[in-house]
């Protein structure tokens, strides 16, 4: 039995014209009667109904207005038996019973009906029966024939349904959604598959959208028409402006509906992605992109490079000054003779010098910079050391020069949870410095000390954290000294001087990181920063 309403016994007069409007082609009547005498009641109902709607309808005549005849019995019409009327004949012609009752009686006696539903659900079964499914419905205690609907249903094409088809070609599947939404149906392949699917509460689109998916087959609306195609033939292009996602990952998310890489362009200077898609993958894009597409939070990173140095210096040595030499006098006219007294300031001294000193820390840099949710932000404080590297062949040698960071280096990746004001921060820090040289044939390279530091850490928006523990050790031995003498065998060491030192070197890193909103105060970063 399809169309099921059941009917308790207080409302069951009101509700069998409730179940007659919307088209319902049984009854289970919820009553405790036995059958014969449950039968005869229904006859009795359905006559008396058909008895006052008779009534209602001289009525309305003897007023000169229009009404459409709606006499029809309810299972004729349900069995399409009645003047060739189908099932869906006969709800269009209640649709206009209740237009036509609308602009008459001005919500007079026919303005209080049972509410039904607009979502409620049509079955549709694979040998083209239609089965429509009544909600339970509000019922009035006035006579039946003083109910009206509030406004008229809905449009078919709106509505969800219920599909159940169990080796239905594919094409006489397409045909019923096409009746179904009142459009024609075009099919440009040759479809040939058979549909086996039970879909509940879906709309004629999700119907086409899942058998497009199902079968391989793009469909699109062209008027008063649904044209389904097999083949690339109907391959559509957008372009689509991009604010804020990044460009190169929306083309990986095109490419993993199924968008072929050829078809997809990404335009980093206007800003656009261009795609040649179905209608389907184009409808699926414009929603990825809408995801997507949104503003990203930022985060200001303000950091400070503290460096503590622990030196110790050892001057050891004898240091000269350079003799100097002056004279007074005044000349002779006529004698061209100078006398006078030389006066030679040659001054020698020889001292020992032995110092230690302490030095402070102090800060020696304070970058701030911004970052995007979930990127890495890269500081570098300190040098790039050339390294030169030697290749040699049977006829050249060539020299490569590169470059190597030399110093202290932050990589910093925020994540932004914007609602509890929270900042994850990923920290890279590392400290390198160069200890000595290493020199083989003419070539003379760098040796550098490298010491890395890698954390996880959740911060709040303006609170400060230190990164400390990075230590670097800097050991020098400075000659200078009087040429020629200064190489003299042992004599020599009395022409020298020599400045070693061996400096430890701390460094800290400071980092306050702030989320990027309206309510940011700029004087408070500095303050910040500069403390």
């Amino acid at each position: 039995m399809r169309g099921v309403s059941v009917l308790n016994k207080g409302n069951l007069r009101k509700a069998i014209a409730a179940a007659m409007l919307v088209g319902t082609t049984s009854f289970v009547l919820n009553v405790d009667l036995p059958q014969a005498e449950a039968a005869q009641k229904y006859k009795s109902l359905y006559e008396e109904y058909q008895a006052a709607q008779q009534a209602e309808m001289d009525a309305i005549a003897k007023e000169n207005k229009k009404i459409v005849d709606i006499t029809t019995p309810i299972d004729e019409a349900a069995q399409g038996t009645s003047n060739g009327d189908g099932p869906s004949d006969f709800l269009n012609r209640i649709r206009s019973i209740i237009n036509a009752s609308h602009t008459s009686s001005s919500k007079g006696d026919y303005s209080r009906f049972l509410n039904k539903p607009s979502n409620a659900p049509r079955n549709l079964e694979s040998n083209g029966g239609e089965v429509v499914s009544v909600y339970k419905a509000e019922t009035h205690n006035d006579d039946v024939s003083d109910t009206y609907v509030d406004a008229p249903p809905p449009e078919v094409v709106e509505g969800t349904y219920n599909f159940n088809w169990q080796g239905t070609p594919i094409a006489q599947s397409l045909y019923a959604l096409g009746s179904i939404a009142h459009k024609g149906v075009i099919v440009n392949g040759n479809l040939t598959d058979k549909v086996y699917a039970k879909l509940d509460n879906v709309t004629v689109k999700e119907a086409l959208d899942f058998l497009s998916r199902a079968f391989n087959f793009n469909w699109m609306m062209e008027g008063n028409n649904i044209i389904v195609s097999s083949d690339d033939k109907m391959l559509q292009s957008m372009v689509f402006n991009v604010s804020y996602a990044d460009k190169d990952k929306l083309k990986e998310e095109f490419k993993s509906m199924g968008i072929d890489d050829s078809k997809i362009y990404v335009n980093s200077e206007s800003g656009t992605v261009s795609i040649t898609a179905t209608p389907y993958q184009i409808a699926e894009a414009k929603k990825r992109i809408k995801q997507i597409d949104r503003p990203v939070s930022q985060c200001l990173l303000a950091a400070q490079l503290i460096e503590i140095n622990h030196g110790k210096d050892l001057n050891l040595g004898l240091t000269y000054t350079m003799p100097s030499y002056s004279h007074t006098g005044a000349e002779t006219g006529g004698e061209n003779t100078l006398t006078g007294k030389w006066l030679p300031k040659f001054s020698f001294g020889a001292t020992l010098q032995a110092e230690r000193a302490l030095s402070k820390g102090k800060v020696i840099s304070r970058p701030i910079v911004l970052s995007r949710n979930g990127e890495k932000a890269k500081i570098m404080f300190g040098d790039k050391v050339p390294v030169m590297s030697t290749t040699s062949t049977s006829t050249s040698t060539n020299v490569t020069v590169t470059y190597q960071d030399v110093g202290t280096t932050l990589e910093v990746t925020p994540v932004i949870n914007t609602e509890t004001q929270d900042i994850s921060l990923k920290i890279n820090a590392e400290v390198s410095n160069i200890s000595g040289y290493v020199t083989q044939g003419s070539t003379r390279a760098p040796q550098v000390n490298t010491r890395t530091i890698n954390t996880t850490t959740h911060v709040k928006s303006g609170q400060s954290l230190v990164i400390g523990g990075l230590m670097s050790v800097t050991d020098l031995d400075n000659l200078s000294g009087i040429p020629g003498l200064m190489n003299l065998p042992i004599l020599g060491e009395l022409f020298k001087f020599h400045h070693r030192s061996k400096t430890y070197a701390e460094v800290y890193i400071m980092l306050t990181p702030f989320i990027m909103d309206s309510s940011l105060d700029v004087k408070e970063i500095t303050r910040k920063v500069e403390y």
